[in-house]
């Protein structure tokens, strides 16, 4: 009966007929012959070959005496500080915006000239940009609290103008020879 039944469902070239699908096949078993495993494999050899020549080229750059490269090893190598001590010149105590994008300038000019690793470059930059989110907090604060005062001066009456007013001046309302 089951020959009978695939016979039904193939036509006499053998594929199947119109509204009758294949039985479903798991395909080829997973193993570590397949293209992903090989293709690892030579990504391997490959990074073991990058690896190799990096470390020539740095041995060579230390050979050389290059002191970017030295710091650049002392860096990865030495474990994190807890607390790092960075000291740069700031010519202002960072009152204004610009005196925290001047600081923050200072910052990465240090970090160019080696004078502070990159880490404590971004630990200092990270410190001004909380500082000036702070200083926003407190400018916004002073921005509410003066939109409530125009709003309770609205429910004031309205501040009467002298009739001799610079605020008049120029509108042809005041006789300047008099005033």
């Amino acid at each position: 009966m089951t020959e009978n039944t695939i016979n039904n469902k193939r036509g006499p070239d053998g594929h199947f007929l119109p509204g009758n699908k294949p039985p479903r096949s798991p395909g080829r078993p997973p193993g570590a012959n397949g293209v992903n495993a090989r293709a690892a494999h030579l990504a391997n050899e490959r990074l073991e070959d990058f690896l190799g020549k990096a470390a020539n080229v740095i041995d060579r750059a230390l050979d050389e005496g290059d002191p970017h490269v030295a710091t650049w090893v002392i860096d990865r190598l030495r474990p994190q500080k807890n607390a790092d001590f960075v000291r740069i010149e700031i010519p202002s105590d960072l009152n204004t915006p610009q005196e925290a994008v001047e600081a923050a300038r200072e910052a990465v000019l240090a970090a160019g000239r080696g004078d502070i690793s990159m880490s404590e470059a971004r630990s200092y930059l990270a410190l001004l940009e909380r500082l000036v989110g702070m200083q926003g907090y407190l400018e916004l604060e002073q921005l509410r609290e003066t939109v409530e005062e125009m709003k309770a001066s609205r429910d004031r009456p309205a501040l009467q103008v002298p009739e001799i007013s610079r605020l008049l001046w120029g509108q042809g309302k005041v006789d300047r020879e008099a005033g």
